[in-house]
Formats: structure tokens, sequence, C-alpha cells
């Protein structure tokens, strides 16, 4: 039969435990804040890709806005 633990063993099993996971995800603090300025970037380029793509081949972007309308051509000035 396993024996119970003490609160104060429990107290001092979880106190560790926390600083570990503490540690840990102070570590992926930059990473995740890296990640988001990355998919920022990436949403912007992916928005000034599709506009460009609207001017050149009338190309509507494939976004859930456009549904059931048709690309087209640009008007040629």
């Amino acid at each position: 039969m396993k024996t119970t633990e003490s609160n104060k063993q429990l107290l001092e099993r979880f106190e560790k435990r926390i600083k570990q996971l503490s540690e840990e995800q102070g570590e992926l603090d930059t990473a995740y804040q890296r990640w988001l300025e990355l998919d920022v970037m990436l949403n912007r380029l992916e928005g000034s890709k599709q506009a460009i793509e609207y001017l050149e081949y009338g190309k509507l972007p494939n976004d859930g806005q456009h549904t059931g309308m048709k690309d087209h051509q640009p008007r040629v000035k």
C-alpha cells in the first residue's frame, strides 16, 4: 500500500513544480512575442499581395468575404 504524503510534503512538491513550470514559461515568453510579431508581418504581406493580385489580375482574395463573386479582368487604362 502506498503511503500518503503529508501536507508539508505536498506543499514542497507543488512549490518545486510551480517553480519549474514558471521558469519554463519565462523561457517561452520571448519566442511567443516573436511569433506574434511575425504573424502580424505575414498578415500584412498577404494582404498587400492580395491587393496587387486584384489590381493586376482581377483576382479576388480567398478570405470568405468574396464567396460567390467571380474574378474578373482588370480595366486597362
